[in-house]
């Protein structure tokens, strides 16, 4: 391939740019050809919402371009590093297109690994069962269902993750060669109401159980307006995250 001369040649990308491919719950973007992505540089991603029934997103992301010190208690931010890579392939790639030489790179692995993936939650149940163990119904949810169970019920909850999903990546050492390590998975469960077994959980299979009366963290009898929910969020060693969520409505009799 030519050599196209210096990373300094390369066009300069606006900072910060707005994320608008996909779609809000799953935007996306095609990374650029970038000098310090080539060095090792990763993208800051920022999330910007705001508190429902109380200002706008359009709003909150104007008070953080032209005053980034100044939040608001209705607005939301959460930013995420996110690596770009594999490491090996922009190696290599600057070696491909003369930006630099073996000498300023270091070595390269042989075989390149596939890029740092998201973990996924592939299956998420929900038994009801009595205070003998018996199962009433079940339920494969939905992200963002809604139940309607009485109070006091018992949810024996079980998500999964594929472990095949877990990769295999490889980590510098002593400057001249490779080290394999091998992601991990891990799980927080969080809830606004009831009483929770476990707040955290490593498997592939997960499993949890949600009792519909008031936790040792709850003043109230009963969840804010009558709905509680629950959020299982997924994390594999290198950051990435999958999570999922569902409602339900207690009734009294």
């Amino acid at each position: 391939m030519a050599d196209v001369g210096s990373l300094d040649q390369l066009p300069e990308l606006p900072i910060p740019c707005r994320i608008e491919g996909g779609s809000a719950a799953r935007p996306e973007l095609v990374v650029p050809l970038d000098p310090s992505f080539v060095l090792g540089g990763d993208l800051e991603i920022t999330m910007v919402g705001h508190v429902p029934g109380v200002g706008s997103t359009a709003s909150c992301l104007e008070r953080l371009l032209e005053r980034p010190e100044a939040f608001a208690d209705e607005c939301l931010y959460l930013t995420q590093r996110l690596p770009v890579g594999p490491d090996a392939l922009l190696l290599q790639l600057a070696l491909d297109l003369g930006l630099a030489t073996p000498e300023q790179l270091g070595p390269i692995p042989d075989t390149i690994p596939e890029p740092d993936a998201n973990p996924r939650i592939i299956r998420f149940s929900v038994a009801v069962v009595d205070a003998s163990g018996r199962v009433l119904e079940t339920h494969e949810v939905a992200r963002g269902e809604v139940l309607e169970l009485p109070a006091g019920a018992k949810l024996e909850i079980e998500t999964e993750a594929p472990e095949s999903d877990l990769q295999t990546f490889l980590v510098p050492r002593d400057g001249e060669s490779f080290g394999e390590r091998q992601e991990t998975y891990s799980g927080q469960w969080f809830r606004n109401w009831g009483d929770l077994l476990s707040a955290s959980s490593n498997d592939p299979v997960s499993r949890n159980t949600w009792t519909l009366e008031p936790g040792p963290q709850d003043e109230d009898a009963g969840p804010p307006s009558g709905r509680a929910t629950l959020y299982y969020v997924l994390r594999d060693s290198r950051q990435g995250v999958d999570w999922w969520w569902f409602h339900v409505d207690v009734t009294r009799d």
